[in-house]
Parts: C-alpha cells; structure tokens; sequence
C-alpha cells in the first residue's frame, strides 16, 4: 500500500498476499474463533456490511461462510475497501459472493451516500499503517458510516516482542516499557530495535492495544467485547494456546517465517534510511551486520520463541 500515502512497509506480491492470508487464520486460533467474528456478534441482525483496510478480503471472503450469513448471501450487501486494490483478489473470487469492492482511504472521508448506512463495519491489522492522528481519523470515519446500533470490530496487535522469561505486561497495565523492550543484548531485544524502532520512527502508535478501547470509545462507541491475547511465535507455539484452548502447535514454523519476514523487510526499510539502531544511539551502517542480527534472530525464535500481545474489541455505535 505504498501508493496514495499508505505508510505500510511491506511491498505487495504474491508472497505477501499469501502470508496475509495465512496469517488470518492462525490469528483466529489465537483468539479461539471458529468463524469470521467472535461468538458475540449476531449475524443474523446483520445486512449491510463493510471491511475497511480489507487487503486480501480474506476476512469478508471467510465471511461469507459463517453461519447467520452463508445461507442469506443473496440478501445482503457486501463490500471491501482499501487504499488501493493491489492485494484484491482477481474479480471473479469476489463478485462470485457479491462482494462489490472499490478504493478508498480509510483516514479520509467516505462518500456522504455511505454514511449511517452499515449495519458492520470491520477493520484489523493496520498497527503497521496508522499514526495517532491517522487512527483518530480512521475511527471517526468508520464511526460515521455505521447506522444507530451499528457494530464495529477491530483486532490490532503491537509490534513488540516477548519472550516466556520476559513476557508481556498484564492487559490491565498502562502499556509497555520501552526502554526495557528496546535496550539490551538479548536476541529478541534486538528484534525490537528493528520492528520496534521502525514502528516508532514512522510514528505509530507501538502501545495500540492498551489504548483501543479509549480510541473507540472517544469517538463516541459503546464497547460491548474486548479481549487480550498472548500470541506465541516460533517455538512458544508448542506450549502455548489460543483463548479457546485449541493447540497452536501448527503454526510453529509459520509463525517463525511470519514474523522474521516482516522484521526483516522492516529492517531493510531502516536500513536504507540509515536510521537502524541496535541498540539505541549504534547505528547499523554494514549490510553484514544486520544480516547477522537477523540470523541471531531466526535462531531466536526457532530455539525459544515469543510472545506478542493482541486486542479486539467490538463496539456498538450509540
């Protein structure tokens, strides 16, 4: 999504598309949904919906099958949106559920005609895309679009790495330590001054999960569900379970390659800029040297593991 202002750092390609796509799935095992949205949310009362940011359409194509939706398509109205179409899927896998689809940027206005129109309004994984200002933008638009008891869902995670012996901070507190997160010699520290850093310099918001609440409820919505979770990666996916209880074994490997491959595209994206710091103040001026990082890195996560903290909420425009 580099074009039409998107900050997002990975380019579009079919290895992206594909890695989007998977990880989708392995993110719904973490919060232990058998469909599309969590068990809170009626589908059935649902007629009009929207997935903004959608990417692959992933979610509003795993939509389709859920029940309260897979036996009504023809009575309802689907659509997608991005920035750009660039990771839509070809127009036939669409248009084959009815899902209509078109451009639009989500910190900006959506056409006047869309307003209260929207009985569901989905958004998920743009930790990576959005500053401040920007999601303060994107929540009061998507606000906007929903009719009077209209429901929202999001589902964010925070680009900071954890491990079993240093795990995450409880979901109650007021957010992470950076300065313990970001300054040491461990491997996975290390792994935060690349996707960490990158997310600080381009002015994210790193700490998003311990503040999407707040976000949604300052922009007016009623928060009817949320829940945090652990998501393990690489080797914690042999111990760990998603909220459900359901094994993440399967994802070991996966979830290994996922991660290192954004880390490692966030890195080279530093890199170039020559803002790459491991720690913080040691900039990394040899390709050779980040190379070596990211090898420490994969050993990291093959051998122990991590942890990342993800949120979802759902809210009900009042």
């Amino acid at each position: 999504m580099e074009e039409k202002g998107s900050l997002y750092p990975i380019p579009a390609g079919s290895i992206e598309k594909e890695r989007l796509d998977k990880q989708y799935v392995m993110k719904k095992s973490y919060y232990g949904w058998s469909s599309a949205v969590p068990p809170s949310i009626d589908l059935t009362q649902v007629n009009k919906i929207l997935d903004v940011a959608a990417g692959t359409c992933v979610w509003v194509l795993d939509l389709v099958n859920s029940p309260g939706i897979e036996h009504r398509l023809s009575s309802l109205d689907l659509y997608a949106c991005d920035i750009n179409s660039k990771f839509f899927p070809d127009s036939a896998v669409t248009e084959a559920f009815g899902i209509q689809t078109f451009e639009q940027d989500v910190t900006k206005p959506f056409p006047t005609e869309m307003h209260g129109t929207y009985d569901l309004v989905h958004v998920s994984m743009l930790f990576l895309c959005l500053t401040k200002d920007g999601w303060k933008a994107a929540l009061e638009n998507c606000y906007t679009l929903l009719k009077p008891g209209g429901i929202f869902i999001i589902d964010e995670c925070d680009p900071i790495l954890y491990t079993c012996s240093n795990p995450p901070p409880a979901p109650d507190s007021s957010g992470h330590c950076l300065e313990d997160c970001l300054n040491g010699e461990t491997w996975f520290q290390k792994a935060n001054c690349m996707y960490t850093g990158f997310s600080l310099h381009q002015g994210f918001v790193a700490d998003l999960t311990f503040h999407l609440c707040n976000m949604l409820e300052e922009v007016g919505f009623h928060i009817t569900d949320t829940k945090s979770a652990a998501g393990p990666l690489g080797k914690t996916c042999s111990t760990y379970k998603g909220l459900g209880g359901v094994s993440l074994a399967e994802y070991e490997v996966f979830s290994t390659e996922c991660i290192h491959f954004t880390i490692t595209n966030l890195a080279a994206a530093s890199f170039k800029r020559g803002a790459l710091q491991i720690p913080s103040g040691n900039y990394i001026t040899m390709e050779e040297d980040m190379q070596k990082v990211l090898i420490e890195i994969k050993e990291g996560l093959e051998q122990e593991g991590a942890l990342i903290t993800g949120r979802y909420c759902v809210g009900v425009k009042k």
